[in-house]
């Protein structure tokens, strides 16, 4: 493009428009490309918003709702006596609230956090009226009674 002839226009001039006009059409390219794949994952994530209202909706149904967290539960094996029985004793107070929590593992990504934000503002409310105001304080004190008796 440099090399095409310009009236009276200088090699620099015609190398900066070349390279105008090219940056300009992969910028466009770029462009395209980027929001398709942003609308796609937009649906995707639309999708999953829609599918984590109706496992809320589903959970509350049967008076049971289901909280994924993310990591180990090795902190127990160094704390605390018996592991097995301190988990089923925390399980049953858990599901006298109406609540279960399940491992999930290791690694969590932006969007896993998301949706469980999500899930956790749909059934909040059920929660509340379900088990009264200041039901987690009143849980997580239970929780700290029942670690306390098997505390090594």
């Amino acid at each position: 493009m440099a090399a095409i002839p310009f009236r009276n226009k200088k090699y620099g001039y015609k190398f900066f428009l070349f390279f105008i006009i090219i940056n300009s059409v992969f910028i466009i390219i770029n462009f395209i490309g980027s929001s398709k794949q942003y609308f796609e994952k937009k649906n995707e994530y639309e999708y999953l918003l829609l599918k984590v209202k109706q496992r809320a909706e589903s959970d509350m149904n049967k008076d049971l709702i289901k909280y994924y967290y993310f990591g180990g539960d090795s902190i127990f094996d160094n704390l605390y006596k018996d592991h097995k029985k301190i988990s089923k004793e925390i399980d049953s107070l858990t599901k006298t609230y109406g609540v279960i929590y399940i491992n999930k593992g290791g690694a969590i990504d932006d969007i896993s956090n998301k949706l469980n934000k999500r899930y956790e503002e749909y059934t909040e409310s059920f929660l509340e009226k379900r088990n009264g105001k200041n039901w987690k304080y009143k849980m997580k004190k239970e929780i700290e009674l029942i670690k306390s008796k098997y505390k090594k």
